[in-house]
C-alpha cells in the first residue's frame, strides 16, 4: 500500500527555501547591485512564501492522511470480506460436492428403494427440515406406500399407507391431480385436506409448512414427495418448492428408467425363452415333416402299387368283357341249335303220330310199327323237355353272363376312375413331398443360427 508520509512538510519547506536561496543568490554575485533587492526577498518573501506553502502542504498532507486512514480502513474491511467470501465458497465447493456425490448416487442407483434413499438424504441435507417422506403408489393395493423417511423424531412414519381416495385428502389429490399442495403457514390448511383416521398420523407433528409433490413420468404418477418444517422462523419458501421440483424429476426419471430397465430385462428373458420355444418348435415340426415326408414317400409307393393294381384290374375287367360278350355270342348260338332240335323233335312228334295212325289203320299187322311210332313220340316227348331245359339253363346262363359283364363294365369304370384318381393323388404326393423337402431345408437353414446364437 503506498504510504503518503514518506516526506515531512518542513523537509519539502527546507529543500524549496535551499534552491530558491540558491537561485537568487547566483544573480546577486553576478549584478552587485541586486543584493539589497535579493536580500529583502530572502528575509522578506522567502519566509511568507515558506510558511503559505507549509501551511498548504500540511493540509493536504492532513487530507491524504485522512484518505490513507479511509483506504486503510477499507482494505482492511475488504481482507475480512475476502476471507468471509473464501470460506462461503469453501462452504459451498464443499456443499456443491456433497450435492454431485447425491446427485451421482441418485442417477446410480440400481433399484427404487436407492433412489428414494438417496432423494431423501438429499432433500434432508440441504434443506435440513423436520420430516422429508417419500411415497409410492402401489397398484395391487392402491395405497401410497411410505418407503423411505428422514425425521427427527423417533417414529418416521416407516411402512406407513395412506389411500388415493378421498380418505387420503390432500395426499390423495396432488397424486391424482398431479399437482404441488404448498402451504407456509399451517392455520391455512383447510379442515378437508386432512386424511381421515388412522391416516391422518402424517399431520400428527402439526407442521408448521408444508410441501407436497407429486412423482410423475410421462403424465403417469409414480408416487409423493412431502417435506414439512415446524419452526416458524425456517417456513417452506416458494424457492425451497422449486428446489423439490428438480429433486422429484430427477428421482421420477431415475425410478422410471430402473423400471425401464427391469421391463426390458423381463422383455429380453421372455424374448430369449420365447426364440428357444421357437427353436424347440421348430424341431419339432422338423421332426413331424421328415416323419410326414417318409410317411408320403410310403404312400408314393403304395400309390404306385396301387395304381399298377388299378392298371391290371383295368385290364382283366376289359378282358372279362370282351370274353362276356364272346360268350353270350355262343350262348345266342346255342339258342339257334335249341330251336333247330325242336323243329326236329316237332316234326319226330309229327312223324309218331302219323306212325301210329297208320298202325291203327293197319290193324294187327302194324301193332310193332305202333310201338316204335310210340317209343319215337316218347323219345321226341324227352328231347323236347330236355330242349326246354337247356334253354332255361342256357337263358340263366346268359341273365349271369350279362350280370358279371355288367359287373365288369362297372369294375372297369371303377378302375379307370381309381387309375385316374391314384395318378392325380401320386402328383399331390410328390408336390406335398417336394412341398415337405423344402420346409426340411428352411427349418434346419433358420435353426443353425439360433443354435448358434
Amino acid at each position: 500500500m503506498v504510504r503518503f508520509a514518506q516526506f515531512k512538510p518542513g523537509t519539502r519547506f527546507r529543500v524549496l527555501l535551499g534552491v530558491v536561496s540558491v537561485g537568487l543568490a547566483i544573480p546577486a554575485f553576478l549584478s552587485p547591485d541586486l543584493i539589497s533587492a535579493v536580500f529583502i526577498l530572502i528575509v522578506i518573501c522567502l519566509p511568507c512564501a515558506g510558511y503559505l506553502l507549509d501551511r498548504y502542504f500540511n493540509r493536504q498532507m492532513s487530507v491524504l492522511q485522512d484518505v490513507e486512514t479511509q483506504i486503510q480502513g477499507s482494505f482492511q474491511k475488504f481482507e475480512a470480506r475476502e476471507k468471509h467470501y473464501q470460506d462461503d465458497v469453501g462452504h459451498l465447493q464443499a456443499e456443491l460436492a456433497r450435492l454431485q456425490e447425491l446427485n451421482s448416487n441418485l442417477q446410480e442407483a440400481e433399484s427404487p428403494r436407492k433412489i428414494l434413499y438417496y432423494l431423501a438424504e438429499a432433500v434432508h441435507y440441504l434443506v435440513d427440515f423436520d420430516r422429508t417422506l417419500i411415497f409410492l403408489y402401489n397398484s395391487e393395493t392402491d395405497m401410497l406406500e411410505c418407503l423411505e423417511a428422514r425425521s427427527e423424531e423417533p417414529d418416521a412414519l416407516h411402512d406407513f399407507v395412506v389411500p388415493v381416495n378421498e380418505e387420503g385428502a390432500a395426499l390423495a389429490r396432488v397424486f391424482r391431480e398431479q399437482i404441488v399442495y404448498h402451504v407456509e403457514d399451517a392455520s391455512e390448511i383447510p379442515a378437508h385436506d386432512y386424511p381421515s383416521p388412522p391416516y391422518d398420523r402424517v399431520f400428527a407433528c402439526s407442521p408448521q409448512s408444508m410441501v407436497i409433490l407429486p412423482l410423475v413420468v410421462n403424465k403417469k404418477s409414480l408416487g409423493i414427495l412431502l417435506v414439512d418444517n415446524s419452526s416458524q422462523e425456517h417456513p417452506i419458501s416458494s424457492q425451497y418448492v422449486e428446489l423439490f421440483k428438480v429433486f422429484a424429476y430427477q428421482a421420477s426419471m431415475a425410478i422410471a428408467a430402473i423400471r425401464l430397465q427391469d421391463e426390458l430385462h423381463q422383455l429380453k428373458l421372455n424374448v430369449e425363452q420365447n426364440a428357444q420355444d421357437l427353436l424347440e418348435r421348430r424341431r419339432f415340426y422338423s421332426r413331424i415333416v421328415q416323419d410326414l415326408s417318409s410317411a408320403m414317400s410310403q404312400m408314393s409307393s403304395s400309390i404306385e402299387q396301387l395304381t399298377a393294381s388299378a392298371q391290371n384290374l383295368t385290364g382283366q375287367s376289359e378282358d372279362l368283357i370282351g370274353q362276356g360278350a364272346e360268350l353270350i355270342k355262343q350262348v345266342s348260338k346255342v339258342d339257334d341249335i335249341i330251336a333247330s332240335i325242336n323243329t326236329v323233335t316237332r316234326q319226330t312228334k309229327l312223324l309218331a303220330f302219323n306212325a301210329t295212325i297208320e298202325a291203327v289203320r293197319v290193324g294187327e299187322a302194324g301193332r310193332g310199327f305202333a310201338v316204335v311210332a310210340e317209343e319215337m313220340r316218347k323219345l321226341a316227348q324227352r328231347s323236347g323237355d330236355d330242349s326246354t331245359m337247356i334253354k332255361s339253363t342256357l337263358k340263366n346262363m346268359q341273365n349271369a353272363v350279362k350280370t358279371i359283364a355288367e359287373v365288369a363294365g362297372a369294375t372297369h369304370t371303377i378302375a379307370v376312375s381309381q387309375k385316374q384318381d391314384t395318378e392325380q393323388m401320386h402328383v399331390v404326393t410328390a408336390d406335398v413331398l417336394r412341398r415337405a423337402d423344402d420346409l426340411i431345408r428352411s427349418l434346419q437353414i433358420q435353426t443353425v443360427p439360433q443354435e448358434r446364437s
